[in-house]
């Protein structure tokens, strides 16, 4: 008997969990204008505040309490560049840290190739996706690059 209530207790605080509302913003089947209005409404201030600047040169502040992961950026100019420490631009020296150095996109504009274009967005993509990167910057875009003096802007 005391199995016997046992499980039907447990059964009932399964059904009630379930049917739980699940937040808006996790609702993929939802517009996303709906679900980010609705994560809003669940932020604090000080959240809000938060994701707006860095807590690091490469970094931005997640809100934990709701899911939302921290945002790791890169600038590498031709590629993902090496792991930097928080405070200063010194590379981390990780052992297992290493980067492929890709052509300047200059060179790969050059090429009027769509495939070879796609080819490269992809390898910086993989090497990102492998080294935590949320999003990365652009510092190659809309720079000319020359062999003769580096960077004309």
């Amino acid at each position: 008997m005391k199995i016997f209530l046992l499980n039907l207790a447990l059964g009932a605080s399964l059904m009630v969990s379930a049917q739980q509302k699940m937040p808006v913003y996790l609702d993929v089947t939802k517009p996303i204008e709906e679900r980010v209005e609705n994560a809003l409404s669940l932020m604090t201030t000080e959240e809000k505040v938060a994701l707006c600047h860095a807590q690091s040169k490469f970094s931005s502040k997640g809100v934990p309490r709701l899911g939302i992961p921290e945002v790791w950026t890169d600038d590498g100019p031709h590629g993902i560049r090496e792991e930097v420490f928080w405070d200063e631009w010194d590379g981390a020296h990780w052992t297992n840290d290493s980067c492929t150095a890709f052509p300047a996109l200059t060179c790969l504009a050059a090429t009027f190739n769509p495939h070879l274009s796609l080819l490269y967005g992809k390898s910086i993509g993989e090497e990102a996706r492998y080294r935590n990167k949320t999003v990365l910057l652009g510092p190659g875009v809309n720079i000319y690059r020359t062999p003769l003096n580096g960077r004309n802007f």
